[in-house]
């Protein structure tokens, strides 16, 4: 076919990515099942046999291999990770965002809390990168700003599983994060978190 793109393997199904906001649907001997018109896929639970969506209206919904589709997060929400049968999300507002986690067929939204970031003026925040861990979700967050459009003046943070949300680094701090991208290293002397605050990784 014409899949140019990232593919998804969930339950029976290869999904692959055939332009801006289209997606094609095959299964694994190569049969085409159907098109995604206006449609981007964001992760996979192969465990969960569901692919995260989203589309032009901004809201995140779960597609299982059988096609069945369930609302999970309303517009303008930004998906952060999955672990088990929950998905985390966040919401932005002027200065910070929402957290949020559901169950993968669109039950029990709880609010996990929020962050904040110190340049409001930048716009709406944004999740920058996201790790999930067996502790939690680490992930960035920050403002795309300034002339070249760049990520800047945000912070670090992890949503543990059994509740609570750490600042690792705060963008209130000397160091923010300049760089939407993370990395965790597992050493001898245990895990590393690397992140880049504008003048090397710090």
């Amino acid at each position: 076919d014409s899949g140019s793109g990232p593919l998804y393997i969930c339950g029976d199904c290869i999904f692959y990515e055939k332009g801006n906001y289209s997606w094609g649907v095959c299964g694994l001997d190569g049969t085409p099942a159907e098109d995604l018109a206006e449609t981007d896929l964001l992760a996979v639970s192969t465990e969960q046999e569901t692919v995260i969506a989203t589309n032009y209206e901004g809201g995140l919904f779960a597609i299982t291999s059988g096609n069945t589709r369930t609302e999970l997060a309303p517009a303008g929400s930004s998906l952060i990770g999955i672990n088990g049968i929950h998905l985390y999300y966040a919401i932005a507002f002027e200065g910070g965002m929402e957290l949020y986690r559901v169950r993968l067929d669109g039950l029990d939204t709880v609010s996990l809390g929020s962050v904040t970031l110190p340049s409001p003026e930048l716009g709406l925040p944004s999740v920058g990168s996201a790790l999930v861990r067996d502790d939690g979700i680490y992930f960035t967050c920050g403002c795309y700003g300034g002339t070249g459009n760049f990520f800047n003046g945000g912070g670090v943070y992890r949503i543990n599983f059994d509740g609570g949300i750490d600042t690792l680094v705060d963008p209130y701090g000397e160091r923010q994060v300049n760089f939407p991208k993370i990395y965790i290293a597992d050493t001898e002397a245990g895990e590393i978190l690397y992140y880049y605050c504008g003048d090397g990784y710090s």
